[in-house]
């Protein structure tokens, strides 16, 4: 008698637990903050990846023509 009585117990505390594990999604939420995160970083080292090497070249050129007229 007692028996069953446990097993019911346990048995209904297992499709608890297994229903709230289903449930769960804060793994999967810190996933795709992590992907957002990582989209972002790759968008900002692309952009300063290509702007500083256009804004090198623009020094560059500034300098090209500054300094022949301090010459003189």
């Amino acid at each position: 008698m007692w028996v069953s009585r446990f097993v019911s117990i346990i048995s209904g505390r297992l499709k608890r637990r297994s229903g709230q594990l289903f449930e769960d999604t804060s793994g999967a939420t810190s996933i795709e903050y992590s992907i957002v995160a990582t989209l972002i970083s790759i968008a900002i080292i692309g952009g300063v990846v290509y702007f500083g090497s256009q804004l090198s070249n623009e020094w560059l050129y500034l300098s090209n023509v500054i300094n022949p007229e301090l010459d003189h």
